[in-house]
C-alpha cells in the first residue's frame, strides 16, 4: 500500500500505467496516468468504447490480449522518450473537467 504522493512518484517514473482488466471502463487511475506521461492500457468493453471522447489516448485491452499489446509496444518503440503527450493530456484538459464529469453523471441519471 502507498500513498497518494508516493503513488505520483511512482506514476513519474513509470512509461506504461495498466489500469482495470475486469471492470471494462477506464477510472481515475487511468486518466492519472495519462496526466502523467504513461501509455495507458485498460480493459473497456467493446460496446462501451464508442463512448470515449474521441481521441481517447487509453489503449484498449484485456488479460487475453495484454501480453501481446505489451510486446507490441515494446518492440513498435512507442516508448519512444521522443514522443509527445501534448495530445493525451490535452484530451484530458478538454474532456474530464468537473463540470462535463457532473453533465456526464446527470445526463446518466437522467436528471
Amino acid at each position: 500500500c502507498v500513498t497518494r504522493y508516493e503513488l505520483f512518484e511512482l506514476l513519474k517514473k513509470s512509461d506504461v500505467l495498466i489500469d482495470q482488466l475486469i471492470i471494462g471502463w477506464y477510472g481515475l487511475q487511468s486518466i492519472e496516468g495519462v496526466l502523467s506521461n504513461n501509455l495507458v492500457l485498460c480493459h473497456m468493453e467493446s460496446d462501451l468504447v464508442s463512448f470515449a471522447a474521441e481521441g481517447c489516448p487509453i489503449i484498449p485491452v484485456d488479460s487475453a490480449s495484454l501480453k501481446a499489446k505489451l510486446i507490441e509496444i515494446i518492440e513498435g518503440g512507442e516508448l519512444s522518450f521522443a514522443r509527445s503527450y501534448d495530445d493525451d493530456v490535452e484530451w484530458v484538459r478538454s474532456n474530464h473537467t468537473i463540470e462535463r464529469n457532473n453533465a456526464a453523471l446527470l445526463s446518466a441519471w437522467a436528471i
